[in-house]
């Protein structure tokens, strides 16, 4: 991914999420949370479908609240798509990228 030297702080960048998300993944792969290359392939592929969908939406990291989270999964099928263990692999991977990334920020 080439991030934009000259993003606009106030919009919605995909940059900004690539390094939420990779910030918070090197620090679970170094204290031994993520442990298989498979695991980490998931959860970006996770991620990235919902920066995709956020961004589109012009939401930023910081702005993601559950009335959010709630339309991204119902853009995605919802319950009728989606898995109850999907749903809450993504929501837990979202509490800890954004917790991870209101720490550094």
């Amino acid at each position: 991914m080439n991030l934009d030297l000259f993003a606009n702080a106030d919009v919605a960048s995909p940059s900004e999420y690539h390094l939420a998300f990779r910030g918070w993944l090197a620090e679970s792969e170094q204290a031994g949370l993520v442990q298989r290359e498979s695991s980490a392939e998931v959860y970006e592929h996770m991620w990235s479908a919902l920066t995709a969908w956020a961004v589109g939406n012009g939401l930023r990291p910081a702005d993601i609240g559950a009335s959010d989270l709630e339309s991204y999964l119902a853009s995605r099928g919802g319950s009728s798509e989606l898995s109850a263990r999907y749903a809450w692999r993504l929501l837990r991977l979202v509490d800890r990228v954004l917790s991870h990334y209101t720490r550094i920020h």
